[in-house]
């Protein structure tokens, strides 16, 4: 009883006891369960219609994106441009898919496997370099020689360049699936558009219709823009009628001040000193010690084998061109550029390009597929057709069945002095082995074109760069602009005035914007902007390249349009009520015109129709295209407000055709794809949610 009283007694701190002990557990348990959560949050790049991708995902289609380009030998893009189009790609799949999910549209392996493999093979499909044959045009063999180098690849999962040849063919795989499923919805919404038969008569009866006719008019450029008066109320009202043009995302507005950073004088001289004593070095060296120096220390890559006169740079061609073997160049100023060089063979007479055919022989091991190379060398030699032999024996998939042809080369281009030898050297038809970072190859040379004066020279080029002392001297006055200024943007621009620096705008800037127009890795002034308040003056210089950039936030915009306070929005709104009220006076003047034979100026259009669009001499002008469709012959009609002036038009003849309504619906329905070509994604994704978190990771 004892305890049951002190229990009893206690009652409240036990309660609260137990209570906060349950609670310990729940939010312990919470938290062991959730980190899971927290971590997948930490790491999601973007969400779409409910899809998830992950930062690691992103990254891997980034690489794959960054190897496509390899593989297709293209420039390589920036990285915040490849990351622009994983996104786009993301974004545009994601949506794609979950429209399609609705709908019931697929694309089935039977109909990939067709647009690929197969008969009907998609146009994407014929636009993927790689699987070009020597005629440039697209190649199914090559194509099948491909996939099945893919699929029978010994431990292919290791090798990254079939890792890589993969990939690109998975990447392309994806995108024409992606085509084929854009295109069945596309077809799906034309047929839904279209219009229905009464309206498509009608749409006939104005296309079968072709008119000639007089007109005059008066132009808005006629009337001066500071003879009227805008007022807050017309452009808001103005603003309001175009406001869904002004849609937009949220963004950022700069203005900056650049500093360039440019070499000064003594710059100049180091670079001078700097090409001295690269023309003393290469007076004593010759050979490989020379070509490997030239290449160590020019800050611009010079060709190390033979070249015509067209193959080198300006400057130096009198000099390699006349002067003696081993005579070195003074240093010479080309813009920037100091440059010296040395003569290393006097003018001779060579092949420009060769055509040559290449055998890369395998093996499992060196000694056997040298063994082979010299088996495969004595049968080319004694007159073995060698495209047979390359069918036969080559490991090189991309040029097999094209009898190793690898069509017309310059001197450099295959990257193997060994390999310029031969070709160059030897005769049309002769044939030899050599051992390149490709293995072992058997080469013959088809072809030659005739010979022409070549040279071989080894050139240095010192590039007239700031030095540190330079850069910190107009680092030290970019620091001072930003102490000196006073707050605002006004404080700013003040600022530049009175030191005569030119103040420029910079954006309007989105959140994930790469680059800054022509200024280099601008990817830290976005985010600068994206993270600090309106009239915040950067608090230390950008580093752009040779570019120091400054600079006070003068615009945020977060919502769904660009305001009517934007500088550039409230100048357009301005422009476009001033033509109204241009329109309005001139409509009022020209009222008076019952007969064109009153007018100053007539000019005559013959034959517009209503397919045509455009009026000859007068542009789009759709209002003046409408009523010219409808007026009576000799009917003068009302003063009409165009794109670009004030018209009064009068019918001078008009002429039928046998139009039919199966006629305008076709091109309706192709107009209509043409439409949706360009705008169907940007319209879904318009009506989407999209999450896009990327900013928080670059």
């Amino acid at each position: 009883m004892a305890t049951l009283e002190k229990i009893r007694s206690n009652s409240k701190l036990l309660i609260f006891t137990i209570f906060f002990a349950l609670l310990c557990f729940v939010i312990g348990d919470f938290l062991n369960s959730s980190s899971t959560f927290f971590g997948q949050q930490r790491e999601k790049i973007g969400e779409v219609e409910g899809t998830d991708l992950s930062y690691l995902k992103f990254q891997d289609d980034a690489e794959v994106m960054t190897n496509v380009f390899k593989v297709q030998g293209q420039n390589q893009p920036e990285d915040g441009d490849i990351r622009e189009m994983v996104w786009n790609d993301y974004v545009e799949s994601a949506i794609l898919n979950s429209e399609a999910k609705e709908l019931g549209l697929v694309v089935t392996p039977a109909e990939l496997a067709d647009a690929t493999l197969g008969e009907n093979v998609h146009p994407m499909m014929k636009q993927i370099p790689i699987f070009y044959n020597e005629k440039n045009q697209f190649d199914p063999s090559i194509l099948n020689n491909v996939l099945s180098s893919i699929e029978n690849s010994e431990d292919g999962e290791n090798d990254e360049s079939m890792k890589q040849l993969k990939d690109y063919w998975l990447f392309w795989e994806g995108r024409i699936q992606k085509q084929i499923l854009i295109e069945k919805y596309q077809n799906l919404l034309v047929k839904a558009l279209t219009s229905p038969k009464a309206e498509l008569d009608y749409l006939a009866s104005l296309s079968s219709k072709s008119v000639d006719f007089a007109y005059t008019k008066q132009p808005y450029w006629s009337l001066a823009d500071s003879l009227y008066t805008v007022t807050d109320g017309e452009k808001n009202a103005k603003y309001n009628e175009l406001k869904e043009s002004f849609k937009a995302k949220p963004s950022r507005t700069m203005q900056v001040v650049v500093f360039s950073v440019t070499p000064s004088e003594a710059d100049y001289a180091d670079a001078q000193e700097n090409a001295r004593i690269c023309k003393e070095d290469m007076k004593s060296l010759s050979g490989d010690d020379l070509m490997n120096y030239a290449v160590a220390e020019s800050d611009i890559a010079y060709p190390t084998y033979f070249v015509s006169k067209n193959d080198v740079d300006f400057s130096l061609q009198n000099f390699v061109f006349s002067a003696s073997v081993d005579s070195v160049m003074e240093p010479y100023l080309d813009g920037t550029i100091y440059k010296t060089a040395k003569l290393v063979s006097a003018p001779i007479m060579r092949s420009d390009s060769v055509r040559v055919a290449r055998l890369v022989v395998g093996g499992k091991t060196y000694e056997e597929a040298n063994a082979t190379a010299d088996s495969l060398l004595a049968v080319a030699k004694a007159g073995a057709d060698f495209s047979a032999l390359v069918k036969a024996h080559s490991f090189d998939q991309m040029f097999k069945d094209a009898g190793g042809d690898l069509g017309w080369l310059k001197e450099g281009q295959a990257g193997s002095y060994e390999f310029d030898s031969i070709a160059f050297n030897g005769k049309v038809g002769d044939v030899a082995k050599i051992e390149s970072n490709q293995g072992i190859l058997l080469v013959k040379v088809l072809d030659k074109t005739a010979p022409v004066k070549k040279v071989k020279f080894a050139a240095v080029a010192k590039e007239i760069l700031p030095s540190t002392d330079t850069y910190r001297d107009v680092y030290d006055k970019a620091n001072q602009f930003i102490t000196s200024c006073k707050p605002g943007v006004e404080g700013f621009t003040k600022n530049a005035e009175e030191k005569s620096l030119q103040v420029r705008q910079l954006g309007p800037l989105t959140e994930n914007q790469y680059n800054l127009y022509v200024l280099p890795n601008g990817r830290p002034v976005v985010r600068w902007a994206f993270e600090h308040e309106l009239g915040d003056i950067t608090d230390k210089p950008f580093e752009l390249g040779n570019q120091l950039l400054v600079g006070i936030l003068s615009e945020i915009n977060d919502s769904e349009y660009i305001p009517l306070s934007s500088a550039t929005v409230a100048n357009q709104i301005e422009s476009e009520v001033i033509r109204d009220k241009k329109a309005d006076q001139l409509i009022a003047e020209m009222a008076s015109i019952k007969d064109l034979a009153s007018a100053e100026k007539v000019d005559t259009v013959v034959g517009v129709t209503y397919a045509g669009g455009s009026i000859p001499g007068l542009g789009l002008e759709p209002a003046v295209l409408s009523k010219a469709l409808t007026l009576s012959a000799n009917q003068v009609s009302e003063p009409i407000k165009g794109e670009t002036a004030v018209y009064v038009l009068k019918v001078l003849d008009s002429k039928e055709s046998a139009n039919t309504s199966e006629q305008v619906q076709q091109k309706e329905q192709k107009d209509i794809m043409q439409v949706l070509s360009v705008s169907l994604i940007q319209s879904l994704m318009d009506m989407s949610e999209i999450e896009d978190n990327r900013s928080v990771f670059y």
